[in-house]
C-alpha cells in the first residue's frame, strides 16, 4: 500500500479531529526523524497509523485483540482507553497491510511502535517520536523540531 492508502485508511477509521491530530503527528515524526537519522516516510506512516483503533468501539477492539490472540492483563481490561494500542498493532501487524514490511528499519520489530505509543515503554526510535508528538500542542509542534 501506499502512504496515501494508509492514510486514507486513517481517514477512515478515525474521526476528522482525531485525523488531524495523526497527520500533525505524521509531520512532526518525518521532521524528527529526518533530525535525527531515520528513515522520514517511515516515520511519517508511524505516525499517521499511530491511532488508527483510538475511535474504534469497546466490542470491535476486544473482537479484534481475541481474534489475534491478545490476551488482556487484569490492569489492562480496566483500561479500555489504551486498547487502541494493542488492537491497533494486531489491526495492523495482522491484517494484510503491508505495515510491518514498511516501518522495518525503525528501531523496531513490527508494531511495537503501536503497542507501546501510549507510555512509550520498551519502544524503539519511531514509537519515542509518537511518544514525544503526542505530549506536544497540535499548533506548536514545529516548534519543537
Amino acid at each position: 500500500m501506499t502512504y496515501e492508502e494508509y492514510e486514507q485508511e486513517a481517514k477512515r477509521r478515525l474521526t476528522e479531529k482525531r485525523f488531524a491530530h495523526s497527520q500533525c503527528v505524521a509531520a512532526c515524526g518525518a521532521a524528527l526523524a529526518e533530525k535525527y537519522g531515520a528513515d522520514p516516510e517511515k516515520a511519517r506512516l508511524a505516525g499517521i497509523l499511530h491511532d488508527i483503533m483510538k475511535d474504534t468501539g469497546e466490542e470491535e477492539q476486544l473482537k479484534i485483540m481475541e481474534q489475534f490472540g491478545i490476551m488482556l492483563s487484569q490492569a489492562q481490561r480496566h483500561n479500555p482507553k489504551l486498547w487502541h494500542a494493542l488492537s491497533g498493532a494486531a489491526y495492523l501487524g495482522g491484517a494484510d497491510t503491508g505495515v510491518q514490511a514498511a516501518l522495518t528499519g525503525l528501531g523496531f520489530t513490527g508494531v511495537q511502535a503501536y503497542n507501546y505509543h501510549p507510555s512509550a515503554e520498551k519502544a524503539g526510535r519511531a514509537a519515542a517520536y509518537v511518544f514525544a508528538r503526542k505530549k506536544l500542542p497540535d499548533s506548536t509542534w514545529l516548534t519543537a523540531v
